[in-house]
């Protein structure tokens, strides 16, 4: 999720902003909104690839289309429902710590709906690319902000709405433990 969250960054869930679900099962028993284009979200890892490894695992990632959109990702270029994603270019990415090894990839933002996140493109090339699909209903696309290094929707398929622990709210500490670093300006909220 490069650069909204880099690595070392411990984050704050909000697990009732969708709804109140019961523990271990994740049965919803009372909705308050739904997931909207942009949010930030944890979910259990939807295993399609039925890979053992990933099994009860916790992926976080943005979600850009919501059940009923129709998709497609060309030339690092997102488009939702006919209408090409905003973009605005910012400049070479500066990376710090473990994110050194993303220095100088192209830092980007998009834009849903007047609000936006910063992405990070490869300068040598485009990602993972995604013909035109369409969302079905209690599902979501999600794609990580670091689009050229990020396991989503595009490899694994739709998140299940029942899927989602949560939306991401902020960061309340980083350690990076590669370089036992320690950065306040991290804590907060983003975008």
């Amino acid at each position: 999720m490069m650069p909204t969250l880099l690595t070392g960054d411990f984050i704050i869930v909000n697990k009732f902003d969708y709804g109140l679900r019961l523990p271990i099962t994740n049965t919803k028993l009372v909705e308050f909104s739904s997931p909207n284009r942009g949010d930030v979200i944890v979910f259990r890892y939807p295993n399609y690839e039925k890979t053992p490894g990933y099994s009860g695992v916790d992926f976080i990632k943005r979600i850009v289309a919501l059940p009923g959109d129709v998709i497609s990702y060309k030339k690092d270029q997102l488009i939702v429902n006919g209408k090409s994603v905003e973009v605005k270019k910012i400049g070479p990415y500066v990376g710090v710590d473990s994110g050194k090894s993303m220095n100088n990839y192209r830092l980007t933002r998009e834009i849903f709906d007047s609000s936006g996140h910063d992405i990070l493109l490869n300068p040598k090339g485009h990602s993972k690319e995604l013909v035109e699909i369409t969302i079905p209903q209690g599902h979501y696309f999600v794609m990580g902000d670091n689009r050229s290094h990020s396991s989503d929707s595009r490899f694994w398929g739709f998140v299940p709405e029942d899927y989602i622990i949560g939306r991401a709210i902020g960061i309340w500490m980083h350690w990076d433990w590669n370089f036992n670093t320690m950065q306040f300006s991290r804590i907060g909220g983003f975008d």
